[in-house]
């Protein structure tokens, strides 16, 4: 009964708007003023240096400004101020709880209007995979990625500490326009079915940035031809299933090495490097390779080629490779090293060496 009153209250004072509080509030003020000064003529307590700060003091619950009013007129009049000025005190406090709560609850329902640049959009939710690719992306601590999770199929957001949360069909203009799409530097589309994917696909095409990131899960490797022609930067993600019990098959353990090199959860995981602009010519995958694994103990795997929409990534190449500037590397490490990498060291002496970490 007492909660149900309380809820009522709120309800009631939560409708008052802001001009009627402070139009009361004014009125309270001037009609004690005058009442004050009225009553408690060349007293301190009646003029406007002290009394608005008796006011205040009256009105605010356990406070004290040193003054009385001797008089019975002051005396009801601090009645006044302290019942009438007290209520609208109680519904300012109550007013501002209300908009913090609701504030609060159109996030947490995915309501809000986000402004944000260089984040990571999740386009759909399956809650134990998406669950665990945060965990990844979360568990690479150099990066402190800001995450928004874009889908109609919860009400709430599932993951509130990890995650920002959109609600709505990620198709829809409206949603990508509050999850910043448009600004985003990683997309993951993960439809419930690959033909959802591919609508999603289409549906942020031409709103993105030309050097964001795609990244699309589906079921079927035939999709990636369809997602492709939608966006040649689409990178698709299938299921490794199938290949990895091979793997087991043929050769035992395979599952548990492969695992830890894919994921940021277990030690010695993979990570991913451009070489600088001004690489001196010359250097070979096996001067790389040795560079890494003596000065940062990381082992250098393959290497990728930018070819425009389709990268060439090679693994295990020959040793006599040249390296050239532009190059992406793939190496295993226990963390990202990438910042720590002193480039310098593989110049000639009589080289001034340039500007040079890119990562990404």
């Amino acid at each position: 009964m007492t909660s149900e009153i309380l809820r009522a209250i709120f309800a009631l004072v939560h409708r008052v708007k802001w001009t009627y509080l402070l139009l009361l509030l004014v009125i309270i003020y001037c009609s004690s003023s005058l009442a004050m000064r009225s009553f408690e003529r060349g007293a301190p307590i009646g003029s406007q240096e002290i009394f608005w700060w008796y006011f205040i003091t009256t009105a605010v619950p356990h406070g004290s400004s040193g003054y009385s009013p001797v008089s019975l007129g002051g005396q009801l009049t601090s009645v006044y101020i302290f019942f009438g000025g007290g209520v609208v005190f109680a519904a300012t406090i109550l007013k501002l709880v209300g908009k913090f709560e609701e504030a609060t609850s159109r996030r947490r329902k995915g309501m809000a209007q986000f402004n944000l640049e260089d984040h990571i959009v999740l386009l759909g939710y399956a809650k134990d995979d998406t669950e665990e690719l945060v965990e990844q992306i979360r568990a690479d601590s150099t990066r402190n990625w800001t995450i928004v999770l874009c889908s109609k199929r919860v009400d709430e957001n599932p993951m509130p500490d990890e995650v920002l949360f959109v609600h709505g069909d990620n198709t829809d203009d409206d949603v990508l326009k509050r999850a910043c799409v448009e600004t985003a530097s990683v997309i993951v589309i993960y439809g419930h079915t690959d033909e959802r994917t591919t609508f999603v696909a289409l549906a942020i095409h031409g709103c993105i940035r030309k050097d964001a990131r795609i990244i699309a899960h589906v079921t079927d490797r035939k999709s990636c031809r369809g997602l492709k022609q939608v966006d040649p930067r689409i990178h698709c993600i299938t299921s490794l299933r199938m290949p990895l019990i091979g793997q087991e098959v043929t050769n035992p353990g395979a599952t548990d090495l492969i695992r830890n090199i894919v994921s940021h959860l277990e030690p010695a995981t993979n990570y991913r490097i451009e070489t600088p602009v001004d690489l001196p010519g010359g250097l070979t995958y096996m001067d790389i390779f040795l560079f890494f694994k003596n000065e940062y103990d990381a082992t250098l795997i393959g290497i990728g080629s930018d070819c425009g929409s389709d990268p060439k990534i090679t693994l295990n190449p020959p040793a006599a490779l040249t390296i050239v500037s532009g190059m992406s590397l793939f190496y295993l490490a226990d963390r990202r090293i990438n910042s720590e990498i002193e480039w310098q060291l593989l110049y000639p002496m009589e080289t001034s060496p340039p500007n040079l970490i890119a990562t990404s």
